[in-house]
């Protein structure tokens, strides 16, 4: 072994340097040294985490530093620094664990809000959407479907128009038969599978598209439906 002071070689096992007369540590007092530096780093860290959970990463050195020093004499400063690791840890999971119930709650309830919103403005139209005029005298349309056994179909929409276009509101009157005459034609060129609830917004769109080829320039808006029936 080598003198740290002068650099002098001298006998494994010697106390003390026979150049210079330093003091020696030995490999083993370092090892035992610095396993009782780690067991007050990790005491220290233990503390600090307890109050600093959030950080996570001083309860995680806090807990390597204190498993270090449980072979030291001061163990018992270890084994309290594990402690406090362990429960600052532990804390920073239920934390988090509830940080995501309640996100995923919110986002939950929120979704839940938004369709219920969408469900009350498909049912109240002129109560929600302030600035359509509803135009509801094309009544219960009857036509059948194209189906090898054609199937009795009953729809009944109303269109909705912005408030201060008033000769759109004209247009549909004056035109209600070819406009009730143009849906049954539309209809009767699809199959009755074509006609289940999933499909209403594809059949909107048409119907809108529809509508507005007739009553061009003027325009709707949006069409609901308040029937649609599809016999068996």
């Amino acid at each position: 072994m080598y003198c740290p002071k002068c650099g002098k070689e001298t006998a494994d096992g010697s106390i003390f340097c026979q150049a210079c007369g330093e003091k020696l540590i030995s490999s083993n007092e370092l090892i035992i040294n610095r396993e009782e530096d780690s067991a007050v780093i990790g005491f220290v860290l233990g503390i600090l985490s307890f109050f600093l959970s959030w950080t996570l990463i001083i309860p995680i050195f806090g807990l390597v530093f204190s498993n270090k020093g449980m072979k030291s004499k001061k163990r018992s400063l270890a084994f309290a620094g594990k402690v406090l690791s362990i429960v600052a840890l532990s804390s920073w999971i239920i934390i988090g664990s509830i940080f995501l119930f309640l996100t995923g709650s919110i986002a939950i309830s929120n979704e839940i809000s938004k369709k219920n919103t969408e469900t009350k403005t498909e049912m109240t139209p002129n109560i929600i959407k302030k600035n359509l005029n509803w135009h509801t005298t094309l009544g219960i349309i009857e036509t059948k479907t194209n189906d090898k056994v054609p199937k009795k179909v009953l729809i009944n929409m109303i269109v909705g128009y912005n408030e201060n276009e008033i000769k759109t509101g004209q247009s549909i009157t004056s035109m209600k038969d070819e406009i009730i005459q143009k849906v049954k034609n539309h209809i009767n060129e699809k199959k009755a599978i074509e006609l289940k609830s999933e499909d209403e917004v594809l059949l909107k769109v048409e119907l809108k598209k529809l509508i507005n080829a007739i009553i061009f320039p003027n325009e709707i808006q949006e069409i609901l439906l308040q029937q649609l029936e599809v016999g068996e």
